[in-house]
């Protein structure tokens, strides 16, 4: 009788524990690898709302790895050489990979928070090819070109946006 007590007491336990949601990191683990890196150059997380920069170091090999502590989620403007759009928050686990030499081509998103850097990433090179390489010229086409260009703008990022939703 007392092993049938130990024996139900060690399936509570272990039905508890097993049943125990994991606590959310109250950091963010960034990590990947650059081809073709600089020596000496890091990769710098700068906040323009905040006007705060995260340095993080990177080795020869352009591997890089690092534990970040925000106070809130946060839009970035990651800059290696050139500048990409980066979102972070607390329990994401990131790995991000790019060649410094053509960083929107080559640029991925993996693990925890690979989703919102997908988007973020769609919306900019979304954003790029609405404006084109000289955004004067964009705002200084006919009404009907204008409007167009916006309705396909609009739809793209809905339909994106949408696919996102069923994920």
């Amino acid at each position: 009788k007392n092993n049938m007590k130990k024996l139900s007491l060690f399936a509570l336990l272990f039905v508890l524990i097993s049943c125990q949601k994991e606590v959310p990191k109250d950091y963010v683990v960034l990590q990947g690898k650059i081809t073709n890196p600089t020596k000496g150059e890091v990769l710098r997380l700068f906040d323009p709302i905040a006007s705060k920069n995260i340095i993080i170091k990177v080795a020869e090999d352009g591997t890089y790895n690092d534990t970040i502590k925000v106070e809130k989620p946060t839009y970035y403007n990651a800059v290696y050489g050139n500048v990409f759009g980066l979102y972070l928050e607390n329990d994401m686990d990131l790995t991000i990979n790019f060649d410094k030499q053509s960083i929107g081509k080559t640029i991925t998103f993996t693990g925890k928070g690979e989703n919102e850097n997908k988007f973020l990433a769609f919306k900019t090179k979304l954003i790029g090819g609405l404006y084109g390489k000289d955004y004067q010229e964009f705002f200084n086409v006919d009404k009907t070109t204008f409007d167009a260009k916006i309705q396909k703008f609009d739809a793209d990022y809905k339909t994106e946006l949408d696919a996102k939703k069923s994920v």
